[in-house]
């Protein structure tokens, strides 16, 4: 059963933009948490209030373990859906010099441009 949600989940995010994926996926997940200490305490008598009281740790602490996964997926779906990226400025390489000790010298006229070459001094 792991391994088909993982395949749904994959092609899920196939077909939809990478960013509203993230985020729709991270708020399911949350969901799902969050619904699994409700679907506890429908299916035994071992709740999370009962497991408090009765000092039941184990039980607690994983509905509290859900719960807080729960909230740590809903912060990071808001943190995903408010990111915006930075605009990174456009790099300007600087034009190319010649080696020290060469001149450029003209040699040429191709097509309206001149040609030049890097020529050792004399």
């Amino acid at each position: 059963m792991l391994f088909i949600v993982w395949g749904v989940t994959l092609l899920y995010a196939l077909i939809r933009p990478a960013k509203r994926a993230w985020i729709e996926l991270l708020w399911l997940a949350a969901a799902l948490l969050a619904l699994l200490p409700l679907l506890n305490s429908f299916t035994t008598e071992r709740n999370l209030l009962n497991s408090i009281l009765a000092g039941d740790w184990l039980f607690a602490g994983f509905d509290l373990t859900c719960l807080a996964f729960a909230g740590l997926h809903a912060c990071l779906a808001i943190r995903t859906q408010q990111h915006r990226p930075k605009v990174r400025a456009a790099i300007i390489k600087p034009k190319a010099t010649p080696p020290a000790g060469k001149e450029l010298r003209s040699n040429a006229v191709r097509d309206g441009h001149a040609a030049t070459t890097a020529e050792p001094r004399p």
